[in-house]
């Protein structure tokens, strides 16, 4: 600023000089010249900004969506209108809007069905800032999102997750990425970039018809609370116990209100011989003579259960009825997404790979707290051993732990949260988000075994004190499909010394290098790292007079590194 821009004060006397109004208005308006200046220079030669429009990494990063608000447990998520066709056949993306057979969808927390989409707007897709150097001196890792331009289409830019690496022969198997024979595992800050919710307590529906997926027995000692302080959990007071064997375990169970592809299973000698229902009853309800066993198909209605009851007076028919009706409403964990529309044939698949995450709050140095998970196979305890001051990993049938450490130091009655997953065949658990010992890596899974259902998947258990878990939350992994099949999926896949192998999140909709015509990503490809989901919006809404009409408002939620 120049000395013309100030003024004097009066004549025979002195004062400091001060700016005047045309000046202050100057020194802004070069400002914000310099600055704009500095955003052009810094995106020419450093970051881009992509808007991404289809849902193939959802729900890591969304495309075109709905933010849709689950009427029965307020659960808020994404349900996507533009997909890449992995499956339906459309690279080009498949907006639904208009079409009256998709205005429905699904909450991915409590499984409500039918909620309505029909009303709610549009909105934009995450907008990526990308740093366009990032790999001049290092090449991509994998796991990494990246931006590249599409091998079978240089004219569009593509956002997707590095999987295979130059040189590696590479493999999708059993939902699982094989690279030169061996299972990738991830480690937990991956994992926690690409876990998929599956329920989480604090968005409980509280209506009539539901029942809680955290159980107890009811003499266990575990009661259920809700404050402001403490938040949504549970509380163990072993002074309110039976003390009987089994019984203080709290334990998750995959509830469901109705639907599934999932079959149960119970046990019946005989068919009641005056049992006369109509034929296409059979499609619901089976019985088999020889394993003397009746079983149904989804989560049987009540109309059903009241069907079949009323038609026989025989107690072993109907005890076995009302057995069946109990146990087909806990469903095994499947590869659904609450993005995603449903895609006729497409049937879902059971998974394994879960983790579980709470907040532990233990009062005092004293007892123990076990956490139970399963891979379907086998059960794994963590123990946590406050009295002796370590940490013990045991494998069901075993009586040695197979991993021991000293108990990390943690503020007794403070919460501190607790991870344990089972993701990509092993074992890791954490303590305030600190890893506590090495991970466990498991066994293969049997083909004979690859589908096993898990309904109780996780447990825990306090003996000896009391203590609090609350924020209880379940993910699953991301479980990769077939997609169509032409590339890395029935064999391997042998990349080149400059090629990558990416998949999407979202692999039953994502159209990546299971499907192209040429899967490979060469490194000239590249377009750079996305480094944080930038400009995020959300609709809103604006009336005037009888009209209203949605414009884009400012999203701050959505403002996140990408991982």
């Amino acid at each position: 600023m120049n000395a013309d821009d100030t003024t004097s004060g009066e004549s025979g006397g002195s004062s400091p000089k001060t700016p005047t109004t045309p000046g202050a208005i100057r020194q802004f308006v070069e400002g914000l010249v310099c600055l704009a200046m500095a955003v052009l220079l810094f995106r020419t030669f450093h970051l881009e900004g992509y808007m991404i429009s289809t849902g193939s990494m959802a729900p890591s990063l969304y495309g075109y969506h709905k933010r849709v608000v689950c009427p029965s447990c307020d659960f808020v998520f994404a349900h996507g209108v533009s997909f890449d066709g992995s499956v339906s056949g459309s690279a080009k993306g498949d907006d639904f809007l208009g079409d009256p057979e998709r205005t429905t969808c699904r909450c991915p927390n409590c499984g409500q069905l039918g909620i309505d989409v029909t009303a709610v707007p549009r909105n934009q897709g995450d907008q990526l800032l990308v740093h366009k150097h990032a790999y001049t001196f290092q090449p991509p890792r994998r796991w990494e999102v990246v931006v590249f331009r599409n091998p079978n289409d240089s004219g569009e830019a593509y956002v997707k997750r590095i999987v295979g690496l130059p040189g590696e022969r590479l493999q999708v198997r059993k939902g699982d990425v094989y690279v030169n024979g061996r299972i990738e595992r991830k480690n937990m800050y991956v994992q926690r970039a690409i876990r998929i919710p599956v329920y989480s307590r604090d968005f409980r529906p509280h209506d009539d018809g539901w029942r809680d997926r955290w159980t107890a027995h009811p003499n266990s000692g575990w009661t259920s609370f809700e404050t402001a302080a403490n938040g949504n959990g549970f509380h163990f007071d072993p002074e309110a116990g039976t003390g009987q064997e089994g019984s203080d375990w709290l334990r998750y169970r995959h509830w469901v209100r109705a639907g599934g592809a999932h079959e149960t299973t119970v046990r019946l000698a005989d068919w009641p011989l005056d049992l006369e229902l109509p034929e296409d009853s059979f499609l619901a309800v089976k019985f088999d003579a020889e394993a003397q066993t009746l079983s149904c198909i989804g989560a049987m209605s009540e109309s059903w259960r009241d069907r079949l009851l009323a038609a026989s007076d025989d107690a072993g028919f109907r005890e076995a009825i009302v057995r069946l009706y109990e146990r087909s409403h806990v469903a095994p964990i499947t590869d659904e997404y609450g993005y995603n529309r449903n895609v006729s044939g497409v049937q879902p698949r059971p998974v394994r790979d879960l983790m579980l995450t709470a907040t532990l709050q233990v009062p005092a140095a004293a007892g123990r707290v076990t956490v139970r998970v399963t891979d379907g196979l086998r059960e794994f305890d963590w123990v946590l051993d406050y009295e002796a001051g370590e940490t013990l990993l045991y494998v069901s049938g075993e009586s040695e732990p197979v991993r021991r450490s000293p108990l990390p130091e943690i503020a007794l009655g403070a919460p501190v949260p607790i991870e344990a997953s089972t993701f990509d065949r092993q074992v890791v658990v954490t303590l305030n988000e600190e890893p506590v010992f090495e991970p466990l890596p498991l066994d293969e899974v049997p083909d004979a075994d690859e589908t096993t259902p898990i309904r109780e998947p996780v447990g825990i258990r306090v003996t000896g004190t009391s203590a609090s878990v609350s924020h209880l939350e379940l993910f699953r992994d991301v479980y990769y499909t077939r997609g169509r099949a032409m590339h890395g999926v029935d064999e391997p896949y042998h990349l080149k010394g400059d090629e990558y192998f990416a998949l999407g999140d979202n692999s039953p909709v994502s159209f990546d290098s299971r499907s192209w015509p040429s899967p490979a990503i060469p490194k000239r490809l590249f377009l750079g790292k996305p480094l944080v989901v930038h400009l995020p919006s959300k609709p809103g809404r604006v009336r005037i007079g009888d009209r209203e009409a949605h414009i884009r408002i400012p999203d701050f939620s959505r403002i996140r590194y990408v991982r």
